[in-house]
């Protein structure tokens, strides 16, 4: 009996010891790491950690079969599992350095900028947040990075509110939220946060962001194709518009309300009127000077050209708007661009030119989709109605 409780205590001290070591590896490494280095460090750590708990359980299974007297268990399954947690392990810590080459390799300054908003936020660091969504945001609407604008529209909100910032709190409501879900065509969710937006702006009497909402909010309608609706919005939206003080601003609202009349105009088979407005737009862009903004009217001026069947003056506007685009990092312009290029090679009959257009406006507009984008079938169903 004395035998028996002996070998049951060294089997039971051994399968702690096992525990111990497996703990040790999981818990008192930091969870938590800022560095893709230190995390790959802790995670092979932890893989050397979980390795010594094997050692030990199977150096506890040796001992037990000399007790018991396994011997051919001793000899042959001890030794298999030995090649086996060995072949494990490196093939672990490999995985892991491999991973870690990935990460520094497609690490871009977005994806660092999300990661410090998420360390900023668990810190309570507030101001700190509100700092970055003011020198970040257009930078991230600009060069198509939709996710992490959002990311960051999520967590400036929620920063903004419990400083009781109302003013920064309806920019990233319908801004940073809601402009950005209806460029990735999640409408309801654009709506929902755009009139959370306006009702607090209009609390506040901030005649910018009012109309900012409105105007957002048509173009949900434009793309829902409800024209009468988009236009009565954006009327609202030049309601409160000419209320801006600040000259500027008022400009810069001006002229996005007109470019937003320019896109339904067009819809509506009106191609005169959308003429007019994209003229006022494009004076009050280039008054203010925004290249980012000036470059919107490229694509817009092409798209009327095909509907009035000015193939030349419409390749023209393409070509142009794309090299600005580029230049300036615009994506969504670039896709626009794109599109139009190939819409209009492929009237010339070049197959070659217009193939390639689609493909990189395509490939581009996975990873940055466009809002109230024109399609080839909406331009010849507007160029048929406007023949008739």
């Amino acid at each position: 009996l004395s035998i028996l409780i002996l070998k049951f205590f060294i089997i039971h001290n051994w399968l702690v010891n096992c525990l111990s070591a497996f703990n040790l590896a999981n818990y008192v490494f930091p969870t938590y790491c800022n560095t893709s280095l230190k995390c790959t460090i802790v995670n092979v750590y932890k893989t050397l950690g979980r390795g010594v708990a094997t050692l030990l359980a199977l150096y506890g299974m040796v001992e037990a079969s000399e007790y018991f007297g396994w011997e051919p268990f001793k000899n042959n399954v001890i030794l298999f599992l030995s090649i086996a947690f060995n072949i494990w392990l490196v093939s672990e810590i490999i995985i892991h350095f491999a991973r870690l080459r990935y990460i520094e390799k497609n690490k871009t300054l977005p994806s660092v900028l999300t990661e410090e908003l998420d360390r900023l936020s668990k810190n309570g660091e507030y101001e700190a947040i509100l700092r970055h969504q003011k020198n970040f945001s257009r930078s991230l609407l600009v060069e198509g990075k939709y996710k992490e604008r959002i990311r960051l529209g999520e967590i400036a909100e929620d920063a903004a509110l419990k400083l009781g910032r109302k003013e920064i709190q309806v920019a990233t409501l319908i801004d940073d939220l809601g402009w950005t879900l209806v460029t990735l065509k999640e409408y309801s969710k654009a709506r929902q946060k755009l009139l959370h937006g306006l009702k607090i702006a209009k609390e506040i009497n901030n005649s910018y962001w009012v109309a900012k909402a409105y105007r957002h909010l048509a173009a949900i309608k434009i793309e829902g194709s409800d024209y009468k609706g988009a236009y009565q919005l954006i009327e609202k939206a030049h309601e409160a518009a000419i209320q801006i003080d600040d000259v500027r601003l008022k400009d810069e609202m001006l002229a996005g309300i007109e470019y937003g009349k320019t896109i339904v105009h067009l819809f509506k088979i009106e191609p005169e009127n959308a003429l007019e407005s994209l003229r006022k737009s494009e004076q009050l862009r280039l008054k203010g000077g925004d290249k980012s903004r000036i470059v919107k009217i490229f694509a817009l001026k092409g798209k009327i050209a095909e509907v009035l069947n000015d193939m030349l003056l419409a390749k023209d506007c393409y070509r142009h708007g794309l090299t600005e685009a580029k230049e300036i990092g615009r994506k969504d312009e670039e896709i626009r661009n794109h599109y139009g290029l190939s819409r209009v090679y492929e009237a010339e009959g070049n197959k070659t030119k217009a193939q390639f257009h689609f493909k990189q406006a395509e490939v581009l507009n996975k990873e940055s989709p466009v809002s109230v984008e024109m399609t080839d079938e909406a331009i010849e169903l507007i160029k048929l109605h406007k023949a008739k």
